[in-house]
């Protein structure tokens, strides 16, 4: 009898450490805590531009507020070519991030992942450098993404791979180029590890 009490209570304790966590663009238990994520970043920039396509990398931290929500905070500086003379321009974007989650998806395949789907809307400040003309921008951000939580066998660190594809548009207020255009809209695909 005793075996089998404790053989119960061993099953119920690896099925709770097992147990994937509803958290807000986390994999840990804490509703409330703080997590990171760095990505990798491709930018489809507006056709209006004088350069090519970006690429660049993104960091932020993040905090959860409750079961669903979650608020982050993200750098995000990337490079572009210049069609005309084949030199970098620069853009450094600082935003506030609303992420709203859907919860954690569970699929009866076994080949099919977790996935916890989510949208993110944000307000920043683009600063760039086109030209060697610097000009801040103010900015808005929408998009959605994909969280895959990464977890080997019964063992959870809370870490997760991201997914996402945004759309930045920035008040370009006449003064950079191209001086024609008063707002520009690019596109954003990023990979990254949320931990």
């Amino acid at each position: 009898m005793t075996s089998r009490l404790s053989f119960t209570h061993a099953l119920l304790l690896a099925a709770a450490l097992a147990a994937p966590s509803a958290m807000a663009l986390s994999a840990a238990d804490d509703d409330r805590g703080y997590y990171f994520a760095g990505f990798a970043n491709y930018e489809l920039s507006d056709p209006a531009r004088d350069s090519d396509n970006g690429h660049g990398f993104q960091v932020t931290l993040g905090r959860a507020l409750g079961e669903y929500n979650a608020l982050e905070l993200s750098f995000l500086n990337l490079e572009r070519d210049r069609k005309i003379d084949g030199r970098p321009d620069y853009k450094s974007v600082l935003s506030l991030d609303y992420i709203r989650d859907f919860g954690l998806q569970r699929f009866q395949q076994a080949f099919l992942p977790d996935v916890k789907p989510y949208l993110l809307g944000s307000i920043g400040g683009v600063l760039e450098d086109v030209r060697s003309d610097t000009h801040l921008h103010p900015a808005l951000n929408l998009g959605a993404g994909l969280l895959f939580p990464l977890r080997i066998g019964f063992w959870d660190w809370g870490w997760g791979l991201r997914t996402e594809v945004k759309g930045l548009v920035q008040y370009n207020d006449r003064k950079s180029a191209p001086a024609d255009n008063a707002f520009l809209a690019d596109l954003h695909f990023q990979i990254g590890l949320n931990i």
